[in-house]
């Protein structure tokens, strides 16, 4: 929302929290969140998106999948123009503010590349760290496998 992105998955996104809110009036708890949700692969192929956004810390899935699949992800229009990027996910136990404000500026960056060619995701990144958490761990982030660029699936 924060940088305009259609993303495909948001019509499935309110009827998983309209769940997850009846699940939480149900019980008296106040936490509604979610760890994301599965789609079938069919879907993914009737959305068959122009950029695809993948959290490297399952990269192993993804290739695994792709080993049993290629034919289906060969198919999509991102994998074919080579638009696919890894972005850590921003929610784990809750919602990691400071990824998802990274992760706005990077999908800018992806997007509107214009517009935020000024953008230097390293630097914006230890910038947000330093404000919200006290110190830039970005390199930490990176040397365990939580970084942000373009990949090929399968490698």
């Amino acid at each position: 929302m924060a940088v305009n992105a259609n993303n495909v998955a948001d019509e499935l996104k309110q009827s998983v929290i309209g769940e997850a809110t009846k699940t939480a009036n149900d019980t008296n708890t106040a936490y509604v969140g979610q760890n994301g949700f599965e789609v079938d692969l069919e879907q993914i192929a009737l959305w068959n998106p122009d950029i695809i956004f993948l959290d490297p810390a399952n990269m192993d899935l993804v290739n695994e999948e792709y080993q049993n699949n290629k034919d289906f992800f060969n198919s999509l229009k991102a994998v074919q123009n080579g638009d696919v990027y890894t972005m850590p996910s921003t929610n784990s136990a809750g919602p990691n503010i400071t990824y998802l404000l990274i992760n706005a500026y990077f999908t800018g960056t992806i997007l509107y590349p214009d517009q935020f060619s000024d953008i230097n995701i390293e630097e914006k990144a230890g910038e947000i760290m330093e404000k919200m958490l006290g110190m830039n761990f970005f390199d930490q982030m990176e040397a365990d496998g939580l970084y942000y660029g373009k990949i090929i699936i399968g490698e």
